[in-house]
């Protein structure tokens, strides 16, 4: 199993914000998926989503409610792609395109079979460098 601590800095959202707040993922293969959020109290939710596929669950720890939802298939995999919003998924081709193909938990399999040879950069301080 994976664990991740994911946390979205950037200048347009405030450090004491939700979005601010860091998440806890963890991944197991491709079928076993968990995401914990903190508390978001302005809207009265606190995050729980567990993937068992092809079952998904939707939990509010505030106001203890779920929500039960089944993947209708064919293919079973939970997905955690580093780069997408909801918005940006109309459709299935939409999966295929480059940047929704990295995942948190599945970086190396994204990276490898994009390497190239690595090759002598320049020297700084008398020490080697190495750049790709």
């Amino acid at each position: 199993m994976t664990k991740l601590m994911v946390k979205l800095e950037s200048q347009e959202i405030p450090r004491d914000s939700f979005a601010a707040q860091p998440k806890r993922m963890y991944r197991a293969g491709s079928r076993y998926c968990r995401t914990e959020e903190n508390p978001d109290l302005q809207n009265g939710i606190h995050g729980l989503m567990i993937i068992n596929e092809p079952d998904v669950w939707l939990i509010n720890r505030l106001d203890m409610t779920a929500k039960h939802m089944v993947d209708p298939g064919p293919t079973y995999n939970c997905r955690m792609p580093m780069f997408v919003n909801a918005e940006d998924i109309r459709g299935p081709e939409d999966l295929k395109k480059i940047l929704m193909q990295l995942e948190f938990g599945r970086e190396l399999e994204f990276f490898k079979p994009r390497a190239t040879a690595p090759v002598r950069g320049l020297c700084c301080s008398g020490r080697k460098r190495w750049r790709t």
